[in-house]
Protein backbone atom coordinates (compact mmCIF):
# COMPACT_ATOMS: atom_id res chain seq x y z
CA UNK A 1 0.00 0.00 0.00
CA UNK A 2 1.48 3.54 -1.13
CA UNK A 3 0.30 6.77 0.63
CA UNK A 4 0.65 9.34 -1.82
CA UNK A 5 1.64 12.34 0.57
CA UNK A 6 0.82 14.93 -2.23
CA UNK A 7 -2.92 13.80 -3.13
CA UNK A 8 -3.09 12.64 1.17
CA UNK A 9 -4.16 9.29 -0.10
CA UNK A 10 -3.69 5.58 -0.12
CA UNK A 11 -2.98 3.68 -3.11
CA UNK A 12 -3.51 0.24 -2.95
CA UNK A 13 -1.25 -1.98 -5.01
CA UNK A 14 -2.32 -5.20 -6.04
CA UNK A 15 -0.94 -7.81 -7.69
CA UNK A 16 -2.57 -10.56 -10.55
CA UNK A 17 0.82 -12.45 -10.50
CA UNK A 18 2.34 -15.33 -8.73
CA UNK A 19 4.26 -14.88 -5.21
CA UNK A 20 7.98 -14.79 -5.67
CA UNK A 21 9.34 -18.82 -4.75
CA UNK A 22 5.53 -20.20 -5.47
CA UNK A 23 6.57 -21.52 -8.98
CA UNK A 24 9.87 -23.53 -9.59
CA UNK A 25 10.56 -21.08 -12.62
CA UNK A 26 8.74 -17.42 -13.76
CA UNK A 27 6.56 -17.17 -16.36
CA UNK A 28 9.02 -16.23 -19.86
CA UNK A 29 7.10 -12.99 -20.33
CA UNK A 30 5.82 -11.77 -16.80
CA UNK A 31 3.72 -8.88 -16.17
CA UNK A 32 5.36 -5.62 -14.93
CA UNK A 33 3.19 -2.84 -12.99
CA UNK A 34 4.66 0.20 -11.91
CA UNK A 35 3.58 3.25 -9.78
CA UNK A 36 5.60 6.46 -9.62
CA UNK A 37 6.96 6.87 -6.11
CA UNK A 38 7.09 10.92 -5.05
CA UNK A 39 9.11 12.66 -2.52
CA UNK A 40 7.83 12.15 0.70
CA UNK A 41 5.25 9.42 -0.23
CA UNK A 42 5.58 6.22 2.28
CA UNK A 43 5.15 2.39 1.49
CA UNK A 44 3.67 -0.17 3.52
CA UNK A 45 4.30 -4.17 2.24
CA UNK A 46 2.72 -6.55 4.64
CA UNK A 47 1.99 -10.26 4.14
CA UNK A 48 -1.41 -11.87 4.43
CA UNK A 49 -0.85 -12.76 8.00
CA UNK A 50 -1.64 -9.03 8.84
CA UNK A 51 -5.13 -8.68 7.43
CA UNK A 52 -6.01 -12.03 7.99
CA UNK A 53 -5.62 -11.76 12.21
CA UNK A 54 -8.76 -12.35 14.07
CA UNK A 55 -10.42 -10.20 16.78
CA UNK A 56 -12.49 -12.10 19.10
CA UNK A 57 -15.85 -11.96 17.12
CA UNK A 58 -14.01 -13.64 14.00
CA UNK A 59 -13.87 -10.92 12.06
CA UNK A 60 -10.43 -10.17 10.15
CA UNK A 61 -8.19 -7.48 10.60
CA UNK A 62 -8.30 -6.29 6.95
CA UNK A 63 -6.98 -4.28 4.24
CA UNK A 64 -8.83 -1.14 5.42
CA UNK A 65 -7.46 -0.59 9.16
CA UNK A 66 -4.34 -1.37 7.02
CA UNK A 67 -5.25 1.75 5.18
CA UNK A 68 -6.08 3.49 8.51
CA UNK A 69 -3.34 3.24 9.91
CA UNK A 70 -0.87 4.24 7.06
CA UNK A 71 -3.63 7.50 6.27
CA UNK A 72 -3.38 8.11 10.35
CA UNK A 73 0.54 8.29 10.71
CA UNK A 74 2.63 11.00 11.33
CA UNK A 75 4.28 11.45 7.67
CA UNK A 76 6.91 14.22 9.06
CA UNK A 77 8.38 10.88 11.14
CA UNK A 78 10.58 8.10 10.65
CA UNK A 79 9.00 4.89 9.65
CA UNK A 80 9.98 3.19 13.17
CA UNK A 81 6.93 5.02 14.43
CA UNK A 82 4.71 3.76 11.31
CA UNK A 83 5.73 0.12 12.70
CA UNK A 84 5.26 0.82 15.85
CA UNK A 85 1.41 1.71 15.38
CA UNK A 86 0.90 -1.17 12.80
CA UNK A 87 2.22 -3.66 15.30
CA UNK A 88 -0.14 -1.92 18.58
CA UNK A 89 -2.91 -1.59 16.79
CA UNK A 90 -2.56 -5.18 15.34
CA UNK A 91 -1.92 -6.64 19.06
CA UNK A 92 -5.01 -5.35 20.36
CA UNK A 93 -7.07 -6.35 17.79
CA UNK A 94 -6.10 -10.21 17.67
CA UNK A 95 -7.61 -12.38 20.12
CA UNK A 96 -5.88 -15.51 20.83
CA UNK A 97 -2.24 -16.34 19.23
CA UNK A 98 -1.27 -15.71 16.09
CA UNK A 99 -1.59 -17.86 13.53
CA UNK A 100 0.37 -17.19 10.64
CA UNK A 101 3.32 -14.85 9.81
CA UNK A 102 3.08 -11.50 10.46
CA UNK A 103 5.48 -9.00 8.37
CA UNK A 104 5.40 -5.47 7.34
CA UNK A 105 7.76 -3.17 6.01
CA UNK A 106 7.76 0.27 5.43
CA UNK A 107 9.87 2.75 3.56
CA UNK A 108 10.06 6.50 3.55
CA UNK A 109 10.55 8.40 0.17
CA UNK A 110 12.49 11.37 0.46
Amino acid sequence: MLWRESTRECIRLESRHVPIGVLPVLPEQPEIDSTPILPGDRLLVYTDGVIETVNREGEQFGIDRVESILAASDTTSDTTALLNAAFATLSSFRHGPQTDDVFIVAAKFL
